[in-house]
């Protein structure tokens, strides 16, 4: 690898340690609000990095399953929104 393929594995490298770093956040925040702020922000991470990794290896699948990923984390952050207004 050399260039722009190997510049992008190193972002994706970098925002998926991004994302290992906000697990403990995740893990142990004190409320309801701040853990979906974490998650948000998690699987935002996520997928920039599968879609950086999908850039460098010019792989159109990979850029399919990154985008399944982003609306089905949309999707999912939705349902907890509504069941923490709600109080469940």
């Amino acid at each position: 690898m050399s260039g722009v393929p190997c510049l992008l594995m190193g972002m994706a490298v970098l925002f998926l340690t991004l994302s290992l770093a906000a697990l403990p956040r995740l893990l142990f925040a004190s409320g309801r609000e701040d853990r979906l702020v974490v998650l948000d922000a998690f699987n935002t991470l996520v997928s920039l990095a599968l879609l950086l990794a999908a850039a460098a290896c010019e792989s159109l699948v990979m850029v399919d399953i990154a985008i399944v990923y982003i609306v089905v984390s949309f999707i999912v952050g939705l349902c907890l929104v509504q069941a923490s207004e709600r109080g469940v």
